[in-house]
């Protein structure tokens, strides 16, 4: 498997949160946390019904979330993992750039985590950006109300172009931009959205 695999899962979730979000569906779970884990089932249940996609005899693997802590893996045996796809939203608001060093967290797991141990062929992280302002500010503290300036400070975050950690990660896809639509919390305006987009070790 290869990154070729990750832009193919990527396609599947994209096309099929577009055609969520028709219902509004995107809309509603894109405002708590519990998007994440809702993601992460539902890839698997995309990548269960179109294996083919995958470089892989289709007959050989098999997925599982959260299986030694990894949000979706695809295996070959108890041991052996051949793809491991981690999740993590990231809002506009004050906890940004510590979800953002959580998606690197993904990429590089430290020595001692659960996760260093288990060499997986391809490993990416799937980042979530969700931009959007509420109208009642008092409940939603530390909101970045400046969403193209928040979005640039994100990307200089997961993507340095200068330091030790310059080019030890490739942006390698980007989905469909999907606007939100939430007209009793968030004011009339058109540039609120959710977009996901995949990392990977360069």
């Amino acid at each position: 498997m290869d990154k070729n695999d990750v832009v193919a899962l990527c396609g599947l979730i994209d096309q099929e949160l577009v055609r969520r979000e028709q219902t509004r569906d995107v809309s509603v779970l894109a405002a708590g946390a519990a998007f994440e884990s809702w993601l992460s089932f539902e890839a698997r249940l995309l990548l269960e019904r179109d294996r083919h996609l995958l470089h892989a005899d289709s007959q050989g693997w098999w997925t599982a979330n959260e299986y030694r802590k990894v949000d979706l893996g695809v295996w070959e045996d108890w041991n052996k993992l051949h793809m491991q796809v981690e999740f993590k939203l990231i809002h506009n608001n004050k906890n940004c750039f510590t979800k953002a060093d959580e998606a690197w967290a993904d990429l590089f797991p430290e020595p001692a985590s659960a996760k260093s141990d288990l060499r997986p062929g391809v490993r990416a992280s799937i980042v979530v950006l969700v931009g959007k302002n509420y109208l009642y500010k008092q409940a939603y503290p530390g909101q970045k109300g400046d969403l193209v300036a928040w979005e640039k400070g994100i990307w200089s975050h997961l993507l340095p172009t200068d330091g030790p950690d310059a080019g030890r990660v490739n942006r390698v896809w980007s989905g469909t931009r999907i606007p939100v639509r939430d007209h009793s919390l968030l004011p009339d305006r058109s540039d609120h959205f959710v977009q996901l987009h995949a990392l990977m070790p360069a």
